[in-house]
């Protein structure tokens, strides 16, 4: 099995450059610039496995989006938080929105990368992806 991966950001250059990476990984990445685009992606293709999603943009705030994916259309494929926000603001919005957990973007893309490996081997433990002997 090969993870899916759906990420919702603003920013142009950081949807390429997380993209790149987690490809990089192994994982199957689509990326969504707005929510519309992330709408039409969750309607077109099979549900993610996992969901990154920002925080801070220009249409609602992320942890809203989360809020409805878990409430209103019942997902419970994990969601990670992205943002440059402070981690205690973050860990108060994840917990809010019942998001899985959260990264922030100040901790850099290792990080991010680091957390969806976790996230991913702790929810689909018959994948090899995220560990160092499915990357060698």
């Amino acid at each position: 099995m090969i993870p899916r991966i759906l990420v919702l950001d603003d920013n142009a250059t950081t949807l390429e450059i997380t993209k790149e990476a987690l490809e990089n990984e192994g994982y199957d990445v689509d990326t969504a610039l707005t929510l519309a685009e992330f709408e039409s992606l969750r309607s077109v293709r099979p549900v993610p496995d996992v969901f990154l999603v920002d925080v801070q943009m220009p249409e609602a705030y992320g942890d809203s989006v989360v809020s409805t994916l878990r409430r209103t259309h019942s997902v419970t494929a994990p969601i990670l938080l992205v943002s440059g926000l402070p981690d205690g603001e973050l860990e108060r919005r994840c917990a809010d929105s019942l998001a899985t957990g959260f990264v922030s973007k100040l901790a850099g893309l290792e990080a991010l990368v680091a957390m969806v490996n976790h996230v991913v081997a702790s929810t689909y433990p018959s994948t090899d992806l995220g560990s160092p002997d499915a990357r060698a």
